[in-house]
């Protein structure tokens, strides 16, 4: 009997050939480089591994890796041909994977596993994947990855405020395909409840769709035919639902529910017949969509890439094997993949990968034997789905619907939403029509400090990207960006919240930040930081060849700036004054700020903190770890300080320890949907939602 293609938690590395093979990671290394694998060829070189003294058969690799009836000769042969150049390396020249001549494949190597201990460990090999045990999360199920939420809720959705008070034309359109607006479509109201509206889907087909009710304090969810009759209404008391998707083969819908005693699972039901709730699988690591395949495969996404509770991958659940496979590979430096699509009649499954700059449209199969990148955008990309074999999706920022012209390679802007209500979600489901939810909220501003909690009226326009406040005048100054028209506006309050005055600029803002003096400020841009004095006059602005990650202040005119040039973060200290540079050899790096002449605090792409000798060109010992997905570090006259989803803290360079400094309100961490802004060592802004009646609309447009 073959043995399963994974390893035991106790087996910590492989050794084979000049290779060592990291299980956790999924990367194999041979010293000098290192090669993360996907995920078929990581299941096919474990089951090499682990049935290292036996000839492997085609029939044993369709069965235990594949896991298909068939699979056809050249999909196998592409695979391990794949795997072979992998595994090649100057360092060893001999076979490493075998060929027996109409027989199979064996492995040529001795391998050795490595234990906790650091010795031999021919144990833990394990008949079941352990990707097959679903993750639990660390915490309640809805108290889950606050961080996600705050990047895919509070970032994405309030980038649209304020779009609706600047109607700028859009990108410019092919010649062929004429821009239309939403308000030259006819309008039909499809929710009649008196309740705030969340989470729509669209089935495949795109003849059903479904959203979630939440009115009093209790969700449920209604699921409609495009004919209008009502097919399923579901409610439970004192449960919290999120509707996860619909069968690709089935009239059935899946959500999510977690019930008053915390017990949680994911159920299916029948949309069309008075059946009872089915439950299919349990919660682990917070599953946000999920799509029937066919009669053997659930195709999911969900947290826990790697046991990194912020990163989410795509999933397949096997029915028949009750066993659960990871299918995609989003690495550590993204926020990871998200389910948006399938493609039955092609085998594609679809989905977003996010990444701190822009967004990866990928697809792959059922088995993750691939992934293919279709397309790259900046928008903020949302609803992907399939008309006609032709792929449309929303721009989350820009309020438009979008279609891929895949002769062309480029994303064609097709419908604009023109009126003052915003979207969150928008499906094309025909040539003529697409259904719409309106915001389910609206935006709350709060301020706390140590002395008091208070909401702040600002007459503001926009997302409130970045916020300050200025001590020697008093001043509240809040940065905000309008996605849609590529500008960003500076609005400086005073203290009982007037606006004293404004600072336009017609590019994307993304931060502001004083000098340490508050004399001057910082503006950091996609590709450029200007640098201003208090009357809002441009005082210098420094030009950079790659993307602006971040920006941080420091002592005698010197700005600490992370540039990114072709995917590489570098590290660069900017002589504010005379314009001079100097790139400083740190690798990984996301945030950074010298706080002496010869230290540097850094933060890398695994969230964790280390102090850089630049003397010694090398890191300190003391490394400390955050739960935060990219730096949102701040370094202010007493310290450093950030944010997270409790509130203020302060890092401590003595002890390396993070320590409390200003939380907020019980109440308010326990909301899953918030931003915090800090202001200085005593304020932090906090951008939160508060559910609101809203809509979900038909748009039908003419063909002509």
């Amino acid at each position: 009997m073959m043995k399963e293609f994974n390893f035991s938690s106790a087996i910590v590395q492989v050794k084979f050939a000049q290779w060592e093979l990291d299980p956790k990671r999924q990367v194999i290394s041979d010293g000098d480089i290192s090669r993360e694998l996907e995920p078929l060829l990581y299941k096919l070189l474990c089951y090499f591994l682990l049935n290292n003294e036996e000839i492997i058969t085609r029939e044993d690799l369709i069965e235990h890796v594949w896991r298909q009836h068939y699979v056809d000769d050249n999909a196998i042969n592409r695979a391990v041909s794949e795997l072979r150049k992998l595994l090649k390396s100057d360092k060893f020249k001999g076979t490493i994977i075998k060929t027996h001549y109409r027989k199979g494949y064996s492995l040529a190597v001795d391998r050795e596993l490595v234990g906790f201990d650091g010795k031999q460990n021919n144990i833990g090999v394990i008949n079941t994947p352990a990707a097959s045990i679903p993750s639990q999360p660390k915490h309640p199920p809805y108290n889950f990855s606050l961080r996600i939420l705050l990047a895919s809720c509070v970032v994405f959705v309030l980038a649209i405020i304020g779009y609706w008070f600047i109607h700028q034309q859009g990108p410019t359109q092919s010649n062929e395909v004429a821009l239309r607006k939403f308000s030259d479509a006819s309008t039909q109201i499809l929710s009649w409840q008196d309740a705030s509206f969340s989470q729509l889907k669209v089935h495949p087909n795109n003849n059903v769709y479904a959203y979630v009710t939440e009115s009093g304090g209790e969700q449920g969810i209604t699921v409609q035919a495009l004919t209008g009759e009502v097919s399923k209404q579901i409610s439970f008391a004192g449960s919290k639902l999120t509707l996860l998707g619909f069968s690709a083969i089935y009239t059935d819908v899946f959500y999510r529910e977690e019930n008053i005693e915390n017990e949680c699972g994911i159920w299916r039901v029948n949309y069309l017949k008075d059946t009872p709730a089915e439950r299919v699988m349990e919660c682990g690591g917070d599953i946000r969509s999920l799509i029937e395949y066919d009669d053997r495969y659930l195709v999911f996404d969900r947290l826990g890439y790697r046991d990194q509770q912020n990163i989410r991958a795509i999933y397949t659940y096997d029915k028949v094997r009750e066993q659960t496979s990871r299918i995609t590979a989003p690495g550590e430096r993204s926020y990871g993949d998200y389910l948006q699509a399938i493609d039955i009649a092609s085998n594609k499954i679809y989905f977003l990968r996010v990444l701190p700059e822009n967004s990866d449209v990928f697809y792959t199969d059922i088995e993750g034997s691939y992934a293919s990148k279709l397309f790259s955008d900046d928008l903020m990309i949302n609803n992907l789905n399939f008309v006609n074999d032709d792929l449309y999706f929303f721009g989350l920022s820009s309020q438009s619907l979008y279609k891929y012209d895949e002769i062309n390679k480029q994303s064609i802007e097709i419908k604009k939403n023109d009126s003052k209500q915003a979207f969150q979600n928008v499906f094309k489901i025909s040539e003529s029509q697409s259904i719409a939810q309106t915001l389910p909220f609206e935006v709350v501003i709060d301020l706390h400090s140590f002395s008091e909690t208070k909401k702040v009226n600002l007459d503001y326009k926009g997302n409130i990207n970045s916020a300050i406040r200025l001590k020697q005048s008093q001043q509240l100054v809040v940065l905000a960006l309008f996605p849609a028209s590529n500008s960003s506006i500076l609005s400086f309050y005073d203290d009982a919240g007037t606006k004293q005055q404004e600072i336009s600029f017609d590019e994307h803002s993304l931060k502001i930040k004083p000098s340490l003096d508050e004399r001057h400020l910082f503006v950091r841009h996609n590709k450029a930081v200007s640098v201003l004095d208090l009357d809002g006059k441009l005082i210098k602005r420094l030009e950079f060849e790659g993307k602006v990650l971040t920006i941080e202040v420091m002592s005698g005119g010197r700005l600490a700036a992370v540039e990114q040039i072709a995917g590489e973060n570098n590290a660069v200290v900017i002589d504010v004054l005379s314009g001079t540079r100097k790139r400083l050899p740190i690798k990984d790096i996301m945030w950074f700020s010298c706080f002496e002449e010869y230290r540097c605090l850094t933060q890398n792409f695994y969230g964790e903190l280390r102090v850089y000798d630049l003397r010694k060109l090398g890191f300190e010992s003391q490394i400390a770890k955050t739960d935060t997905i990219f730096p949102t570090f701040t370094r202010l006259k007493t310290g450093f300080y950030f944010t997270d989803r409790e509130g203020m803290k302060q890092f401590d360079l003595k002890t390396f320890a993070i320590k409390e400094h200003l939380l907020l309100p019980k109440e308010v961490r326990e909301n899953d949907r918030f931003a915090t802004i800090l202001l200085d060592e005593t304020s932090q802004l906090h951008i939160r939602i508060e559910p609101r009646n809203n809509e979900v609309v038909l748009h039908s447009f003419s063909l002509q």
